[in-house]
């Protein structure tokens, strides 16, 4: 079995990451917004509704 080394540096780590990130204002062009409050507030009603979707 052959092994291979290969050798990088944290320059080559960090430019083959970049853009990759969650947080890269790049990657949140095409996101969906999502609203807390109102899963909070609709959480309940929304579940009874699929749930009675479900059923029929």
């Amino acid at each position: 079995m052959a092994v291979f080394r290969v050798e990088v540096n944290d320059k080559q780590i960090t430019a083959a990451r970049d853009g990759l990130e969650g947080t890269n204002p790049a990657n949140m062009e095409n996101a969906l917004e999502t609203n807390f409050e109102f899963w909070i507030d609709n959480d309940t009603e929304l579940n009874e509704r699929v749930n009675a979707w479900l059923v029929n």
